[in-house]
Order: structure tokens, then C-alpha cells, then sequence
């Protein structure tokens, strides 16, 4: 099951709207949020009272309630509102409590055991990749995930591979609308070199991050996919490029492959228990 698969529909959502505006203050909140998750794009105010009807004043108001509530945030680079961190939170938090003590993540910390390198599970949800899963090695990479945090797309392995797996223009609609911020000089900030390199990323279905968002580490990914070919997320390897190079990252692509199997394997159990 895809991402996009799961949204719901444009009508659909007007409709849950319309019910949902109608049950007062919360559910004019409730209403606003549902609309900023359905869309795959920044959300302008002008949407926002169209879609919902809710007079502009209250609009305005509930929106910076949400903002200072972290469920929703203005988009760092463009006009509008996404979804915000807390609600990513919310989300993994239900997730984690349906499936328990989440066996799937024992596959990570296999992998993790007999690497001894970091392992990171992340889908893209809106302009950016969101991991929800994760396993740190011994070694620290000096940058502390958790679930709910976000990364930039255009620099990392997940984010990379998420996007060469989508349509050709979808990639041109998302790259439209995210400023490709240079992180480290290894960084692809031009639109044609990145959408080169993700041909070739289409091309060997794995993506690398030598050093791209971060200096002096390297990322491998490779995708999660459903028994019936449907990319759902990423599973990456990260280490030191001091201890792991580009190259001896790559030679353990057969292993992550295999982790990221048992990983799909493992959650499409849960769905048939």
C-alpha cells in the first residue's frame, strides 16, 4: 500500500469536513487538520476557509492554536500550512500501541548486531521524508533521531530513493515547491543533476547519500515493498564515512535487502493475524 494510496479523497474530505466543522470548536480544529493531511502540498488560508467554511477570523485563530500546539506549522520555504511534528508524534505513538511491542523492528536490530551501523525506516509524507522507525549503533553519528523527525528529500538516501520511485512529474510538482538547500558541499542543489541521479537511482532500485546532508556520513537505502510491488518507505544503513566507505556501504546491500524483506514480511502478518 502506497502512501498516496491511503489518502483520501478530495470529496471525501469535503465532506468529513462539513461534519466535522459542525460539532463547534473542536471540530473546526479537527476539520483544519484532517484537510492540511489530505493534501500533498502547502495548504493556503484561502483553501482552508473555501474547503471548510469556517468564517476567515476563526480560521486565522485556530490555526495559530495548532501552530503553537505543534500540529500544524507554516511551510519553512513556501506560503501555506503542512501537518506539524507533534501530529507525526501522534500518529507513530498510535501506530506503536496497535502492534505492540512492534516485532517487525527486531529485523533492524538483527541487522544493527552484525553491522554495528545505524538503521533508519522512514516514509515521505508531504515535502519531507519522516522516520518512524529506528535502531542506533554503538557508534554515534552526532545527529539523534527519533520518531516523528524529519529530513529534507533532496539530500538524503531515503528521501532520494522515495522520490525516484515516484512519477516523473510528480518529482517535478514536488521539486517545484522544495528550495534545495545546500548542507554540506556534497549536496545536489541543481533540479537536472538531481533528477539525473535519480534516474540512476530508478535504474539499481537503491539509493546513496555519500555525505550529502551530513559531513563525513554515508547512507545506503533500499525500499520496503509489499508482497504485491507497492514502495511504501525506505530502510537505510547509515555509518562514518571514516569507518564505512561508499563503496563497502554498498557491499552491504544484499544484507539491508534481506533486513528490509523480513521487515515487509513481518508487517504484512501483523495485517493477516
Amino acid at each position: 500500500m502506497t502512501l498516496s494510496s491511503v489518502r483520501l479523497s478530495q470529496s471525501v474530505v469535503s465532506a468529513r469536513v462539513d461534519d466535522m466543522v459542525g460539532l463547534g470548536v473542536a471540530g473546526k480544529a479537527f476539520a483544519i487538520v484532517e484537510l492540511l493531511v489530505s493534501r500533498d502540498y502547502p495548504v493556503q488560508m484561502s483553501e482552508i476557509v473555501e474547503v471548510s467554511s469556517i468564517p476567515k477570523p476563526s480560521a486565522h485563530r485556530l490555526i495559530n492554536f495548532l501552530v503553537e500546539c505543534g500540529y500544524v506549522q507554516r511551510h519553512p520555504t513556501l506560503t501555506g500550512y503542512i501537518a506539524g511534528r507533534n501530529l507525526f508524534l501522534l500518529a507513530h505513538q498510535i501506530l506503536s500501541n496497535r502492534i505492540g511491542s512492534r516485532p517487525q523492528t527486531i529485523h533492524l536490530e538483527r541487522l544493527v548486531k552484525r553491522v554495528n551501523e545505524t538503521v533508519n525506516v522512514g516514509a515521505l509524507i508531504g515535502d519531507h521524508i519522516v522516520y518512524h522507525d529506528r535502531v542506533e549503533a554503538s557508534w554515534p553519528l552526532g545527529l539523534h533521531f527519533e520518531a516523528g523527525s524529519k529530513v529534507p528529500v533532496h539530500c538524503t538516501s531515503i528521501g532520494k530513493l522515495m522520490l525516484a520511485l515516484k512519477s516523473r512529474s510528480e518529482v517535478k510538482v514536488l521539486l517545484s515547491r522544495v528550495e534545495l538547500q545546500r548542507y554540506t558541499p556534497s549536496t545536489i542543489t541543481n533540479s537536472q543533476e538531481l533528477l539525473d541521479e535519480l534516474e540512476k537511482i530508478r535504474s539499481q532500485d537503491f539509493s546513496v547519500d555519500d555525505q550529502e546532508f551530513m559531513n563525513g556520513v554515508c547512507c545506503v537505502a533500499v525500499p520496503l515493498r509489499t508482497s504485491n510491488g507497492c514502495v511504501f518507505a525506505g530502510m537505510a544503513l547509515s555509518a562514518p564515512e571514516a569507518r564505512l566507505s561508499r563503496n563497502e556501504l554498498e557491499k552491504l546491500l544484499p544484507e539491508l535487502r534481506q533486513a528490509a524483506d523480513a521487515y515487509v514480511f513481518e508487517l504484512e502478518s501483523q495485517k493477516r493475524d
